[in-house]
Protein backbone atom coordinates (compact mmCIF):
# COMPACT_ATOMS: atom_id res chain seq x y z
CA UNK A 1 0.00 0.00 0.00
CA UNK A 2 2.68 2.60 1.05
CA UNK A 3 5.27 1.10 -1.55
CA UNK A 4 5.99 4.62 -3.00
CA UNK A 5 7.02 5.54 -0.21
CA UNK A 6 10.83 5.52 0.58
CA UNK A 7 11.65 2.95 3.19
CA UNK A 8 12.03 5.25 5.91
CA UNK A 9 8.99 6.73 5.81
CA UNK A 10 7.28 3.30 5.86
CA UNK A 11 9.33 2.57 9.19
CA UNK A 12 8.08 5.91 10.88
CA UNK A 13 4.50 4.93 9.66
CA UNK A 14 4.51 2.03 11.58
CA UNK A 15 6.56 3.25 14.63
CA UNK A 16 4.32 7.19 14.80
CA UNK A 17 1.27 6.61 12.33
CA UNK A 18 -0.17 9.61 13.33
CA UNK A 19 2.83 12.01 13.44
CA UNK A 20 4.07 10.70 10.15
CA UNK A 21 0.56 10.98 8.63
CA UNK A 22 0.21 14.71 9.66
CA UNK A 23 3.82 15.54 8.17
CA UNK A 24 2.94 13.87 5.27
CA UNK A 25 -0.70 15.75 4.46
CA UNK A 26 1.54 19.25 5.14
CA UNK A 27 4.10 17.76 2.75
CA UNK A 28 1.42 16.75 -0.15
CA UNK A 29 -0.82 19.68 0.20
CA UNK A 30 1.94 22.26 -0.03
CA UNK A 31 2.58 23.20 3.28
CA UNK A 32 -1.01 24.44 3.67
CA UNK A 33 -2.46 23.41 7.14
CA UNK A 34 -5.69 22.65 6.59
CA UNK A 35 -6.26 22.05 10.46
CA UNK A 36 -6.50 25.50 11.21
CA UNK A 37 -8.10 26.50 7.97
CA UNK A 38 -10.94 24.55 9.12
CA UNK A 39 -11.23 25.74 12.53
CA UNK A 40 -10.75 29.12 11.16
CA UNK A 41 -13.63 28.60 8.32
CA UNK A 42 -15.75 26.69 11.42
CA UNK A 43 -16.44 29.46 13.22
CA UNK A 44 -17.19 31.68 10.65
CA UNK A 45 -21.10 32.67 10.34
CA UNK A 46 -21.02 34.72 7.00
CA UNK A 47 -19.39 34.88 3.99
CA UNK A 48 -19.61 37.15 1.02
CA UNK A 49 -18.35 36.81 -2.23
CA UNK A 50 -18.14 40.61 -4.03
CA UNK A 51 -16.76 40.48 -7.69
CA UNK A 52 -13.78 43.15 -8.13
CA UNK A 53 -13.95 44.97 -12.11
CA UNK A 54 -11.92 47.82 -12.13
CA UNK A 55 -9.60 49.21 -14.86
CA UNK A 56 -6.63 47.18 -14.54
CA UNK A 57 -7.59 44.24 -12.49
CA UNK A 58 -10.34 41.63 -12.58
CA UNK A 59 -10.76 39.68 -9.30
CA UNK A 60 -13.19 39.45 -6.51
CA UNK A 61 -13.21 39.76 -2.22
CA UNK A 62 -13.82 37.17 0.04
CA UNK A 63 -15.43 38.64 3.29
CA UNK A 64 -15.40 36.40 6.28
CA UNK A 65 -18.07 38.13 9.24
CA UNK A 66 -18.26 41.07 7.79
CA UNK A 67 -14.75 41.82 9.34
CA UNK A 68 -11.73 40.25 7.03
CA UNK A 69 -11.47 40.49 3.44
CA UNK A 70 -9.39 38.23 1.12
CA UNK A 71 -8.46 39.92 -2.27
CA UNK A 72 -8.14 37.66 -5.63
CA UNK A 73 -7.26 39.30 -8.92
CA UNK A 74 -6.90 37.59 -12.03
CA UNK A 75 -3.32 36.26 -13.19
CA UNK A 76 -4.16 35.41 -16.81
CA UNK A 77 -5.55 31.84 -16.57
CA UNK A 78 -5.78 31.96 -12.55
CA UNK A 79 -6.67 33.67 -10.09
CA UNK A 80 -3.98 34.29 -7.08
CA UNK A 81 -4.43 35.81 -3.72
CA UNK A 82 -3.33 38.99 -3.31
CA UNK A 83 -3.64 39.98 0.57
CA UNK A 84 -6.29 40.71 2.96
CA UNK A 85 -7.59 43.75 5.00
CA UNK A 86 -9.39 43.67 8.53
CA UNK A 87 -11.78 46.47 8.77
CA UNK A 88 -15.58 46.68 8.97
CA UNK A 89 -17.41 45.66 5.40
CA UNK A 90 -21.37 46.31 4.16
CA UNK A 91 -23.19 43.03 3.44
CA UNK A 92 -22.49 41.55 0.22
CA UNK A 93 -25.18 41.08 -2.17
CA UNK A 94 -26.80 37.44 -2.32
CA UNK A 95 -27.98 37.52 -6.20
CA UNK A 96 -24.12 38.19 -7.05
CA UNK A 97 -24.28 34.11 -8.77
CA UNK A 98 -27.45 34.27 -9.94
CA UNK A 99 -26.93 34.87 -13.62
CA UNK A 100 -24.44 31.33 -13.49
CA UNK A 101 -26.64 29.16 -15.20
CA UNK A 102 -26.85 25.55 -13.69
CA UNK A 103 -25.27 22.51 -15.43
CA UNK A 104 -27.54 19.34 -15.87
Amino acid sequence: MLNFLPWYFRLLFRLFPRITANFLGRKMSGGIDFATLQKILEKTKCVDLIPLNTENDLGFQIILDSKVALFFSQDSDHFAYDGYEVGEYDKGEVTVLDHWQKEE
